[in-house]
């Protein structure tokens, strides 16, 4: 972090009024890979889950996604899903979609274009909990997080 100093304009000379800690990396622009894990509270076996994550820029799209296949209930993928996420001034938002089957074959997924964006203060590590009334919990390590319902079954 830099300091700087702010100087007011005071009739007798310009002193230094305070200093202000500014991040220079919060700032711009910063490109970091994150890593989702699903866990399954849903009470029911998951047969399959589909994670998309997607960050819009200007000029291109950056799109990752994953299948999982026998998500046991009260169990968590191994595997993450790992991610692109920007952070910085005027950074893109941080767009989710997730796709299930139970095990007794009905499906249900989340809205298109929903977003939940990783701030900077976060590691980048990403748990989504799907509980048992079909709620997606977006967890973060420091900022707040998201919840969205899954639409279905379809």
């Amino acid at each position: 972090m830099s300091k700087e100093n702010v100087y007011i304009n005071n009739p007798d000379s310009f002193k230094p009024h305070a200093e202000i800690e500014t991040n220079e990396v919060e700032l711009r622009e910063t490109s970091h890979t994150g890593h989702c894990y699903i866990i399954n509270a849903s009470g029911q076996n998951l047969k399959k889950v589909y994670i998309k994550h997607t960050v819009q820029k200007i000029h291109n799209t950056i799109v990752n996604e994953k299948t999982y296949n026998d998500i046991k209930n009260a169990g968590s993928t191994a595997e993450p899903l790992v991610f692109t996420y920007i952070t910085g001034v005027g950074s893109p938002f941080d767009y989710w979609f997730i796709d299930i089957e139970v095990e007794a074959g009905y499906k249900y997924k989340t809205k298109d274009n929903f977003y939940c964006s990783v701030s900077s203060d976060d590691n980048g590590i990403v748990v989504i909990t799907i509980s048992s009334n079909l709620i997606a919990h977006f967890n973060f390590s420091s900022s707040s997080g998201c919840d969205i319902d899954l639409l279905g079954p379809y």
